[in-house]
């Protein structure tokens, strides 16, 4: 196949770049002769389609009919965990320890993916290097005494950190150093990747065949096979939307790119107005949502004093300051004064840490003894990750969020004020789209917006919410839930797991599927929230989780990680759509 060819097909558009054809005509040399190299580039910037691409050219080229590609994505992966995974675990018969295969050991003759390596633990980096190192190419099992060759495997490694922060004897076992420009940097794949995006966007669509038929008169079943009208319709709003992405900038991330036309395709709606009403409301939520990713990432000097509100009355400081000064009647007139008026310009909302900052003369425990006191004596109460004054509050008290004791909603969960678009955003996808990937970077405050969606589903809009986080023991702890809950419900007699199942999740998650529809019959369009889905790294798991996508059709799903794995993007389910959290501009 030539290059180009090959290059569209991991890339999912023509790659026009000068730029990025470098990159893959480099990168096919490193995989002809089966060297390992290292992929530098900013996140977003499609690295592990770099990463699958060279492994379609190392196909063709070992001689093998199938080699193996496996995939490690080394973020937040705990230190154990990691040396496990790569280099497998020796049979403990003393402890119970089962032996266990590594990642090494699975890819031999093939090709090992570590992406992000930049996150590895260092002591699991060191473990590596003598695995990667052409001189020595062996490693170890987790308590073993032998070691075993690694010399058969090819690895290839993937990271949105510069050279510079990559340890040195690292990168001299990767003397091949690929540099992937950002989306910034390649502005002749623009238009292609606007195109694409904008096609698969409308795929994503959980009434498409509703919309083509309120569009075009068309009765269509299922979202598999474009009609010219959609794909006449995708080009259309493509050009509408090409010039406004020329105007802003996408810090390298195609991304960020295909989440803004996700985004803006999910949200439009199909009125009287026809292809032409739809267009321009696809517009109009392209420009909103680039702008509010763009505020968000601003560090103005407006956004360094976020608590300075024109407008509050001296009575309304004093009234704060009365309750306060009531309230702690050992704290010192300026002290209970500086916290009034730190309220009442704040609006009675604050962050602990914004609380901590106020008294910053006094310790961090006197600071969140007076928090407690204050919320004790009912002058503020806590809602989610913030605080409010009580008389800020609506009136009625706050809805039980211990039920259903199932994968309830934590406790914290409640509004986020400074969150108000994306939720908005998100109940708008949520009702087009079955799974919605909540995306950020670590501190975006992701977590707390996907509480506040469960929030407000199930006091506001009357929706089943359940809430479940991933460990690093991955789907297996959430199946064994359950399917203890189906015993105790009395839907099963019996566990439907065994335990054997735990090393075949996939199989348990497709088997649970009927009896997951029994479970939740009686919700109203139930919604699963998994937390820190990027967790799910390993090959099983991630199998698993898409089983649980695929089958379980009765719960719509909102995932939260750090960034979507193409192994979900790559999912035939058009129905799972990505949305992007970005930081907020520093307090």
């Amino acid at each position: 196949m030539p290059l180009q060819a090959q290059a569209s097909i991991a890339a999912g558009f023509n790659i026009k770049s000068p730029a990025m054809k470098e990159v893959y005509e480099e990168v096919a040399d490193f995989a002809f002769h089966q060297r390992s190299c290292i992929l530098f580039g900013p996140s977003g910037s499609g690295k592990e389609y770099v990463a699958r691409y060279y492994y379609s050219v190392f196909k063709e080229c070992c001689g093998h009919e199938d080699p193996p590609f496996i995939r490690l994505n080394c973020v937040g992966i705990p230190e154990t965990l990691a040396m496990s995974e790569l280099f497998g675990i020796e049979n403990q018969t003393a402890t119970g320890v089962k032996a266990k295969r590594g990642l090494f050991q699975g890819a031999e003759g093939g090709v090992l993916f570590i992406d992000e390596v930049g996150d590895l633990p260092r002591m699991v980096e060191a473990m590596l290097l003598r695995a990667v190192d052409t001189e020595i190419n062996e490693a170890q099992q987790l308590g073993g005494s032998k070691s075993y060759s690694t010399e058969r495997v090819t690895v290839i490694c993937a990271t949105e950190q510069p050279p510079s922060k990559i340890r040195p004897s690292l990168l001299d076992r990767f003397e091949n150093q690929v540099f992937v420009p950002g989306l910034d940097d390649r502005p002749e794949d623009l238009e292609p990747a606007v195109n694409y995006f904008t096609l698969k966007a409308f795929l994503k669509r959980r009434d498409l065949p509703t919309m083509l038929n309120g569009l075009y008169g068309i009765k269509k079943r299922g979202n598999t096979q474009p009609c010219a009208e959609l794909l006449n319709l995708a080009e259309r709003l493509a050009g509408q939307l090409l010039p406004l992405a020329r105007k802003r900038t996408w810090d390298g991330s195609f991304r960020v790119l295909r989440s803004t036309i996700d985004y803006a395709v999910l949200r439009a709606k199909i009125g009287t107005g026809g292809q032409e009403q739809f267009i321009e409301q696809a517009e109009k939520f392209f420009k909103n949502k680039g702008m509010r990713q763009t505020i968000g990432t601003k560090k103005t000097n407006a956004a360094a004093s976020p608590d300075v509100r024109p407008g509050c009355s001296d009575d309304y400081e004093d009234r704060i300051h009365s309750a306060i000064a009531a309230a702690l009647p050992h704290a010192d007139g300026p002290e209970t004064k500086n916290i009034a008026r730190f309220l009442s310009r704040r609006e009675g909302v604050f962050k602990v840490k914004d609380f901590e900052l106020v008294l910053a003369g006094l310790s961090r425990r006197t600071a969140q003894d007076r928090l407690k006191v204050l919320a004790d004596s009912g002058v503020i109460v806590r809602s989610g990750q913030y605080y409010r004054l009580v008389e800020k509050q609506e009136a009625g008290p706050a809805p039980n969020l211990k039920a259903p004791s199932f994968l309830p909603l934590p406790e914290d969960a409640g509004d986020v004020p400074d969150r108000r678009h994306d939720l908005d955003g998100l109940h708008d996808l949520l009702d087009k789209a079955r799974a919605v990937y909540i995306s950020g970077a670590r501190g975006s405050g992701k977590t707390a917006c996907a509480k506040a969606l469960g929030y407000e589903l199930k006091t506001q809009r009357n929706r089943a919410a359940y809430y479940y986080s991933f460990d690093e023991r991955g789907v297996n702890p959430l199946l064994g839930l359950i399917d203890r809950e189906l015993i105790n419900r009395g839907i099963t007699v019996a566990a439907v797991m065994h335990a054997g199942d735990a090393a075949h999740p996939a199989l348990s998650a497709a088997i649970l599927s009927g009896y997951v529809h029994m479970l939740f019959s009686a919700d109203n369009r139930p919604v699963l929230i998994l937390d820190n889905a990027d967790l799910i790294s390993q090959a099983a798991q991630t199998e698993a989780l898409l089983a649980m996508l695929r089958y379980w059709h009765t719960l719509s799903f909102v995932l939260v990680g750090k960034k979507l794995g193409n192994e979900l993007i790559d999912e035939k389910g058009h129905e799972l759509v990505e949305y992007q959290i970005t930081a907020q501009p520093a307090a």
